[in-house]
């Protein structure tokens, strides 16, 4: 029996939230209910109810439209329970239900920041945290913390510090939730990796319907302990256009070259655990360039990669990339073989479009797998690319993907490496193992596929983007080349499961 080839988008059933634009409802969103009533509400910095935040008399602390960034930092302590949460939400007369990057400055409830220790079961609800660029970790989960959802907050304008707007750090929190939410514009500078979303050591980080810009990395784990069960899931996750640079420290779109001042889109230096893989998936990701270093990152920042996986001292496994929308990069996905080789790595059903060299510095693949072992590629669409294939690593698994207007390949698949069951539309074939089950078509306009026409920038303005040639049709030819064994090789891949 042989199975469809490529773009196998999920579509998520049985949860009660309504569809976005795209028709997708989220798996992993967490419900919060109607806001409850307030028990005591912040107006003013010198208001008596700021003593009321942690006192466990006053369960839902409101905030009026303000600015309350000369109080600092505030620290919760307090802890809630399971269907009896603590709340620090916003709340106006006349409300109209607004999210806070619609809001005008003078109708948002603007803090400096949060930090949680020893607080649990907080939802965190449409306020906004402004950094104003010089705040380091404007958002702390520190320590002790889990069940805390930030919900439909904005949070910006980080202050750098080699930390994140967000930061998860590793002593003991899980179950945190950053949800339908603006997360954006860290401070540049060389020498520092300033980031979006910063973790490591955390269980069950869900990271779901946000849009997240303008830092050096949008969600950046550390190598610091594996982080099991992190979902980041149906997020736009991008580098802005105003980061762009001519590759010599200087802002511009219009460079005969170009760079960013970013380091990547995602980056991954751990990974998760057998029993409790990250899964990345349902995302839209694109835009990001080579880094510049004369504006940003540190450690000869990153070489244009969307989606990097980095093997360090501490291992880089068990991770699942599924369902993506990725696209206009210097780079797709790449794993960095820092140590020793990321193992046990799942890309999956991803669509990698319009990846070419906008820096003459660095290659441009698609798939860069020279640092993997053990992982498995399979059922992506990839179109329009310089090069879709840079090879290498032991014991990989590369079947049943498309591969249209794909450019070349470089390096060579490493011992056990299996290329088989892909399909290639005006692209060289390429292949280890049966060169009879691969297929090459002339033209890409043999692959008789349809346009994939979706949304981005779902929170601040949504934008209709169209990949031409990625939907196959019923009379496309690689809707039936597939094994229906596939991912059933021992040891590859997060698990051992069939992929259907």
């Amino acid at each position: 029996m042989k199975k469809s080839l490529g773009f196998i988008l999920l579509i998520a059933f049985g949860n009660a939230f309504a569809a976005d634009l795209n028709g997708y409802t989220a798996q992993y969103e967490k419900p919060i209910g109607t806001p409850p009533p307030c028990s005591a509400t912040i107006s003013s910095v010198n208001d008596p109810d700021w003593a009321k935040l942690n006192d466990s008399s006053y369960r839902v602390i409101c905030f009026e439209p303000g600015d309350y960034t000369s109080k600092g930092m505030i620290t919760l302590t307090a802890n809630g329970s399971s269907g009896n949460e603590r709340w620090l939400r916003y709340y106006r007369s006349n409300d109209t239900d607004d999210d806070p990057w619609i809001q005008s400055s003078a109708n948002q409830a603007i803090i400096r920041g949060i930090r949680f220790v020893d607080a649990s079961y907080w939802v965190i609800h449409r306020i906004t945290s402004d950094g104003n660029y010089s705040q380091i970790r404007q958002i702390e989960v520190a320590s002790d913390s889990n069940n805390v959802i930030f919900n439909r907050i904005l949070a910006e304008k980080g202050g750098g510090g080699q930390e994140g707007i967000i930061t998860v750090d590793e002593f003991n929190n899980s179950d945190i939730t950053v949800q339908n939410s603006v997360i954006r514009d860290q401070v540049n500078a060389a020498g520092a990796d300033n980031d979006c979303i910063v973790f490591a050591g955390v269980t069950d980080l869900h990271i779901v319907n946000n849009e997240i810009y303008g830092c050096g990395a949008g969600v950046f784990q550390w190598e610091g302990p594996a982080s099991p069960g992190l979902i980041v899931e149906n997020n736009d996750i991008y580098t802005d256009p105003n980061e762009y640079t001519d590759c010599n420290g200087n802002y511009t779109q219009n460079g005969a070259e170009q760079c960013a001042a970013v380091e990547t889109n995602i980056e991954l230096k751990n990974g998760g655990t057998a029993a409790a893989p990250m899964r990345i998936f349902q995302n839209r990701i694109w835009g990001v360039r080579s880094s510049d270093t004369n504006v940003c990152c540190d450690g000869g920042g990153g070489q244009g990669s969307n989606i990097q996986l980095i093997e360090t001292t501490v291992g880089t496994s068990y991770i699942l990339v599924r369902n993506n929308t990725v696209f206009d990069g210097q780079q797709g996905l790449v794993f960095v073989n820092a140590i020793n080789n990321p193992s046990r790595q799942s890309i999956v059903g991803n669509i990698f479009w319009n990846h070419k060299q906008f820096y003459s510095g660095f290659s441009s693949p698609v798939f860069s797998i020279s640092g993997a072992n053990n992982s498995e590629i399979y059922l992506n669409t990839v179109i329009d690319a310089v090069e879709w294939y840079e090879a290498g690593g032991p014991g990989n698994d590369v079947q049943c993907n498309v591969i249209i207007n794909g450019g070349s390949i470089s390096g060579g698949a490493g011992s056990g490496t299996q290329v088989d069951h892909n399909v290639f539309y005006n692209t060289p074939k390429y292949t280890t193992e049966n060169p009879g089950t691969n297929i090459v078509y002339t033209n890409v306009a043999d692959a008789k596929n349809e346009p994939y026409c979706f949304y981005r920038k779902l929170r601040t303005g949504p934008e209709q983007v169209c990949i031409p040639n990625a939907r196959p049709t019923s009379s496309s030819p690689h809707r039936s080349q597939c094994p229906s064994n596939l991912g059933s090789r021992s040891g590859v891949g997060i698990n051992d499961d069939l992929i259907y």
